[in-house]
């Protein structure tokens, strides 16, 4: 599952732990035909401050970045520059307390990924039960 990146893993920041630093996520969502260029753009534009980037909800018209910076003040400038790049329907700033995630959505996900393989004929069928 991992080989055909239907399960991908990643790191999660724990932002007590990045004193001077304010921690926050950005969330743009994104015309589906500018995402590859905005995608790029956001990165080159906010490489300084990147802890993790990721597609949100493995969506081609969503990204999110985890974000660090020394100024409180600066991450209205960069939500709002954000949002004026071409393409670019909304950018929302999420501020970490607490890192849930929803054994449903992850039972969404792998089920989109998986249908899109099934479609493709890689797998016969497959089905993700919740686990309990």
């Amino acid at each position: 599952m991992t080989k055909n990146h239907v399960l991908e893993f990643s790191i999660n920041v724990n932002p007590s732990a990045m004193k001077g630093q304010i921690v926050f996520f950005l969330s743009v969502t994104a015309d589906r035909q500018f995402y590859p260029k905005l995608l790029e753009r956001i990165l080159g534009e906010l490489h300084d401050n990147i802890i993790l980037s990721f597609n949100l909800a493995n969506q081609v018209d969503a990204i999110g970045v985890n974000l660090a910076i020394d100024d409180v003040f600066k991450i209205e400038d960069i939500r709002a520059r954000i949002e004026s790049f071409d393409g670019v329907q909304e950018a929302n700033v999420f501020f970490p307390i607490k890192l849930a995630c929803p054994q449903e959505w992850i039972i969404r996900a792998i089920d989109h990924k998986l249908r899109r393989e099934t479609t493709a004929g890689k797998y016969a069928q497959i089905t993700v039960s919740k686990v309990r």
